[in-house]
């Protein structure tokens, strides 16, 4: 009881002494850090304006002794960019001003971004023009009559005949920025006043001088006129009213800054300034006081006391301002703060000293407490060996058996916990984790080995302009040279990424199941494990995807033959009991660059082993600079094409199909085209596989096949010649495989109102691969609805022809590759000439793609293709151009000719070849000389 009387008298009597200094403090300090504050401020407004004033009285002295001629327009120029170069970063401007009305300036531009030399006078027809003297005097505006005699600054100087600082403006170009000429009269050197030279001074510089002035820690100062109108200020506020159509200067009792109007406000109480009451009453003016001491003062602005200081500053020109300094009080309690935190440390010294003999009563104690604290510290710094001691104690000793049994089985769990975050848990392959840390540690040792080597290049004087040798030949089609303009390693000290992925996988999962899918991803692992080298870090990321990091290669072939090795291993069959399964996988490559880190050279691998995938199944790529670029466009692409449809960008085209012995319209096929706003017409192509993959073609078809649906009705209600005639329209093995197809089919052919055997949709080769049941049904089901179905591209995919009588098909394109060379190559004629009599033999109607000379039109008549579609006819176009094509073609069209057959008789196969030869040439000659005779001249009841 006795020691805590004496502790609280001792806290009593400290804190009302370190009240009592602190009061001291807190008037001494506030005190001298206005009159520094002020002193400063005042000391840089001299030097500020000391510039100016000097530039206008060395010309002024250089007219009156003949080192300058104002009179000449040239010499008048080269002279004052000659000023304006000596005095650039102290003023802003040099002119002059002539009694002739000549006038020339150099100055900065508003964003002090370049010199500008401003001229007018009797050479320009009193136009201001304006040159950029940083773009070899470029002109760069033309301004309306401009005298300068006319100006206040000519106009005052003239009348005072002296050295004379004019009123603050505002820029006429940039009213916010508030400027301050000086100007003085010029005279010849006979003493004859020939004009006024001028200079002036942004004023934003003393605000900015003022925003990184320290004054206390919040502290506030500003500069005014004797009217009160601001000249600058260390805060944010504006110096002139904003939004305004003629912006004016702000008065301080007016600013927008509450400290800045209350202080002004204060001063006017005070009678520093005087304000007027009356609004037309002339503006306030600063009565000075009559000591040249500061003006210190005390006031209150939102329950928030301030201590200010008001200090006149003049120059010896006779310029008058005021500057003004305010700081919360608050600022300057960091005196008492500290002088109670003595108190406070002197407290507890006493404190301790009465602590000090409990503790060492308590020791003993606390001793085993303290082994057992440090022991749970080691355990969070994860140090798992540390273990408590045995303690004296029963309690104690307890504690510390607990605590122990309890470290033994963290260690085992979080050793558990740490192998599962470093590997996969499927095939306990390292993670993606584990070899960003393994590609990291070896890149940090290339790091290394490339600096001693240019040591030891620069010790011996033998550095290698040329990147590493050995470099894999060029017959790969692979380009591996990944450090251009880098010291050559040496064998043994290159490193590469393999990213591997399974072809078809998904095919996998889906048709045997993920659990059959997980089991031959286990036998990969064991697989490749099996053939790990000591060099290499086999990972997998996820899915069907693993990484191998190779080490140490002696070349960037060594690499690739790597990935050819692997290629091989995966190819061979992988026995899972009943089932034996063949894998591929495909491989991107990228050489391991120590300018790169390790998320860049994985993404790089990643990318390389999308190239492979587009390249086909079962590929090596090495990675390539372009191929992110690739990447990338591709990316921009699939985004871009998300708002394709939204933004109106997609349109369909139509392409009729065109019977070649007639020359009538058989019917139409509805082409997509992409008009990008940046990039143009994109073939599809580019954007369909895009499509495909991002799922989006769903979309697209569904609304390319209302466009068509639609826009045949139109054309069936306008041309009587199109009642019967079918659009085509493509469709992919997303749609198919959607849900409802046919239903979204059945609907848009309600909506439009278009017969169902008027539709026909295209479909490639390679989707029967993809064909399944329920693939099977979509396609019955809407055949027995009435939707014709056709082959695209026939010829090219996945050719089984099995299907040809199995699915419900009513007609074959051929694709136009055969086409093409048609005329000049035997193979794809015998190509042709099979299929369409295929074709004719299953009843399917058939129509070449691609016809687009007279010689391959002539070849396809001559094979007897009955219908064609291409360039030749008619180009893939707008609905509007192709009516207007369709309205000409039809004057073409000719009624079908009659076809004469010959009967053969029985014994012609055993008829000579040479007879069998002749009897093909009549047949030949009477159908040409028919299709070119009047079809009335053929029939029989015609006399």
């Amino acid at each position: 009881m006795p020691v805590a009387i004496q502790l609280v008298g001792a806290i009593g009597l400290t804190s009302w002494l370190a009240w009592r200094h602190a009061n001291h403090l807190l008037t001494a300090n506030s005190t001298r850090l206005r009159q520094e504050t002020s002193l400063r401020i005042g000391q840089f407004l001299q030097g500020s304006l000391q510039a100016p004033v000097q530039v206008v009285q060395l010309m002024a002295q250089d007219s009156e002794t003949g080192r300058v001629n104002f009179l000449d327009p040239s010499d008048r120029e080269q002279r004052l960019i000659e000023y304006f170069q000596i005095f650039k970063g102290t003023v802003d401007n040099v002119a002059y001003g002539g009694q002739d009305g000549e006038f020339a300036a150099v100055q900065f531009t508003d964003d002090r971004s370049a010199r500008q030399l401003q001229v007018a006078g009797r050479a320009t027809d009193g136009k201001m023009l304006g040159f950029d003297l940083d773009q070899n005097r470029k002109l760069t505006s033309v301004a309306q009559v401009f005298d300068p005699r006319r100006r206040s600054w000519y106009s005052n100087t003239f009348k005072a005949e002296r050295l004379v600082w004019n009123s603050v403006f505002q820029l006429h170009s940039n009213p916010q920025i508030l400027a301050l000429p000086v100007s003085q009269p010029v005279r010849d050197r006979n003493g004859r006043v020939i004009g006024v030279v001028t200079s002036r001074l942004y004023l934003s510089a003393v605000s900015r001088f003022l925003k990184n002035l320290p004054i206390g820690r919040s502290g506030l100062a500003f500069v005014m006129e004797t009217d009160g109108q601001l000249i600058a200020t260390s805060t944010a506020t504006p110096l002139v009213w904003p939004n305004q159509p003629q912006p004016s200067r702000i008065k301080a009792n007016q600013s927008l800054h509450p400290v800045i109007r209350a202080t002004a406000q204060h001063l006017a109480a005070d009678r520093i300034i005087t304000a007027p009451t009356d609004p037309a009453a002339p503006p306030a003016r600063v009565h000075p006081p009559a000591a040249a001491n500061p003006q210190s003062f005390t006031l209150t602005v939102n329950h928030r006391a301030y201590l200010g200081q008001a200090t006149r500053f003049q120059n010896a020109i006779g310029l008058q301002w005021w500057v003004v300094i305010v700081v919360p009080e608050s600022d300057f309690y960091a005196p008492i703060a500290a002088q109670l935190q003595t108190t406070v440390v002197a407290c507890l010294v006493m404190l301790l000293v009465v602590a000090a003999v409990g503790g060492w009563l308590t020791q003993w104690l606390t001793r085993p407490l303290q082994h057992l604290v440090l022991a749970a510290e080691g355990l969070a710094k994860g140090n798992w060996l540390d273990r408590a001691p045995r303690s004296p104690i029963a309690e104690i000793d307890r504690l510390a058996s607990t605590f122990n049994a309890m470290t033994e089985q963290l260690a085992q769990s979080f050793q558990t916990l740490a192998h599962q975050a470093a590997h996969d848990p499927l095939t306990d392959l390292p993670n993606r984790h584990t070899l960003l840390q393994a590609i990291d540690h070896r890149l940090e040792q290339m790091e290394q080995q490339i600096e001693q080597q240019m040591a030891q290049n620069m010790t011996q004087n033998m550095v290698h302009p040329m990147g590493p040798p050995g470099e894999p030949s060029l017959a790969t089609g692979l380009n591996p040279q990944p450090w251009p303009g880098l010291i050559d390693a040496g064998p043994g000290h290159y490193s590469a990424i393999l990213h591997l992925d399974l072809d078809d996988f998904k095919l996998v999962n889906d048709s045997l199941g993920h659990w059959v899918g997980d089991q031959l991803l286990t036998l990969l692992a064991q697989r490749l494990q099996a053939h790990l080298q000591p060099n290499e870090v086999l990972a997998r990321f996820g899915g069907d995807e693993f990484t191998l990091f190779l080490e140490g290669l002696a070349s960037y072939d060594q690499g690739i033959d790597r990935a050819i090795q692997l290629q091989t291993l995966i190819a061979q069959p992988f026995d899972l009991g009943s089932l034996e399964i063949f894998a591929r996988v495909s491989i991107g490559i990228t050489w391991v660059n120590p300018q790169l880190d390790a998320e860049t050279l994985l993404r790089q691998a990643e990318i390389a082993l999308y190239a492979a995938k587009q390249r086909g199944k079962g590929t090596c790529v090495v990675f390539r600079r372009e191929m992110h670029a690739q990447v990338l466009s591709r990316f921009q692409m699939a985004s871009d094409l998300q708002w394709a449809l939204p933004r109106r960008e997609l349109v369909l085209h139509y392409q009729p199909v065109v019977a070649l012995e007639t020359q009538a319209i058989q019917g139409f096929e509805a082409l997509m085209r992409w008009h990008h706003p940046q990039r143009g017409s994109i073939a599809p192509t580019e954007f369909i596989p895009i499509a495909e993959e991002t799922g989006i073609i769903v979309e697209l078809g569904l609304w390319a096949l209302r466009e068509a649906c639609q826009q045949l009705q139109h054309w069936r209600s306008a041309y009587p010649w199109c009642q019967e005639l079918p659009i085509s329209v493509n469709c992919s093995i997303r749609q198919l495989t959607g849900a409802d197809f046919v239903g979204q089919v059945e609907a848009i052919l309600q909506e439009t109102g278009l017969p169902p055997n008027l539709l026909a949709l295209e479909i490639t080769e390679s989707l029967l691969m993809y064909l399944s049941p329920e693939l099977r049904a979509t396609l019955d089901r809407l055949a027995i609805l009435g939707v014709r179905w056709v082959i695209d591209d026939f010829g090219t995919g996945y050719s089984s022809l099995s299907y040809l009588h199995q699915l419900p098909l009513s007609g074959l394109k051929i694709d136009q590759s055969f086409i093409h060379n048609l005329d000049r190559q035997e193979r794809p004629r015998a190509i042709v000439a099979a299929i369409l009599n295929l074709a004719e033999q299953l009843e399917l109607t058939v129509t070449a793609e691609g016809a687009e000379t007279i010689s391959s039109i002539s070849t396809l008549q001559g094979l007897g293709c009955r219908q064609v579609q291409g360039f030749f006819f008619c180009p893939a176009s707008t609905p509007r151009t192709l009516e207007a094509w369709m309205t000409n073609w039809q004057r073409r069209v000719r009624p079908p000719r009659p076809r004469l057959t010959i009967v053969r008789s029985p014994q012609e196969r055993s008829a000579p070849a040479t007879n069998r030869a002749l009897i093909d040439t009549i047949d030949r000659t009477l159908n040409y000389a028919a299709e070119r005779l009047d079809p009335q001249e053929l029939d029989p009841q015609n006399p």
